[in-house]
């Protein structure tokens, strides 16, 4: 991995906002429709987040707006849902160490993550990525039967739905994509 620029990314301070499918913003108890203030200045933008049952639990999956980078937190509880900011946090943190990110750029991108604000989803394409990836996710246990999920399939799961070519934009990497906004080069492959 190439090394971090300090310059290549400013200190920026914004509103996040969290695009939560209508299940998700029943489950932590917001209105359907809110009135979305844009004001986002952070370097990974906004994200959609919706959640899905595996198992018999509950997950909640997050893209990235500009990037498609997922993110998953597996066989999470209400009260860990309720604080869908802290979840983000907790897992991307998680998610760009197991890609190998430096730690002071992972520790920056995980900041931003405050001041959460949580609206209502906007683009259908993003969802049908997060759809996608959950239906990938249900397949990967079906083919291997009744499983007891660990922290390792958990982390190998991950890997795979941020290296999985998406048809738009036109058979991207969402690893790459991220690679290129950070000015940083991330490996492709799953090792």
């Amino acid at each position: 991995m190439e090394s971090y620029k300090e310059t290549a990314l400013p200190i920026v301070d914004g509103r996040m906002i969290i695009r939560c499918t209508a299940k998700l913003l029943k489950e932590i108890g917001m209105p359907r429709k809110i009135p979305v203030v844009e004001n986002n200045l952070s370097i990974l933008d906004d994200w959609h987040a919706n959640m899905f049952y595996l198992d018999r639990k509950n997950n909640v999956i997050f893209c990235n707006d500009k990037t498609l980078y997922s993110v998953v937190a597996f066989q999470v509880n209400r009260g860990q849902i309720k604080n869908l900011g802290g979840l983000l946090r907790h897992e991307l943190g998680k998610t760009l160490i197991e890609d190998g990110l430096e730690g002071k750029l992972i520790q920056k991108l995980v900041e931003e993550i405050k001041d959460v604000s949580f609206v209502q989803t906007n683009n259908r394409s993003i969802v049908g990525i997060m759809v996608d990836h959950v239906k990938g996710i249900r397949c990967d246990d079906m083919d291997y039967g009744e499983w007891d999920w660990t922290e390792e399939q958990f982390k190998k799961t991950v890997k795979w739905l941020n290296r999985t070519p998406m048809m738009s934009p036109k058979y991207v990497y969402a690893i790459e994509l991220l690679g290129q906004l950070l000015e940083v080069k991330i490996d492709k492959q799953m090792i």
